[in-house]
């Protein structure tokens, strides 16, 4: 009855930076590992490897997902 559809990870979409990133003093490191994992996305997909290519995406992206149910299921 739940039905939730993945798009597959993207880079492109852009990434949350939680507050404590910034509160360690680590917003550089966290930037440049973000815009290096990007680029190798984007590299694996140039590459032909379309299906690889979400394995370099850090889970701090966004991702977009669009969830279904039925009226018996929003109910409960």
């Amino acid at each position: 009855m739940l039905t939730l559809e993945w798009q597959p990870l993207s880079t492109r979409h852009g990434y949350n930076v939680g507050a404590a990133i910034a509160e360690a003093g680590a917003m550089d490191d966290w930037t440049r590992v973000m815009d290096e994992s990007a680029r190798l996305y984007e590299r694996l997909r140039a590459a032909g490897l379309a299906e690889v290519a979400p394995y370099a995406v850090p889970m701090a992206y966004r991702v977009r997902f669009y969830m279904d149910m039925n009226a018996r299921e929003r109910c409960t």
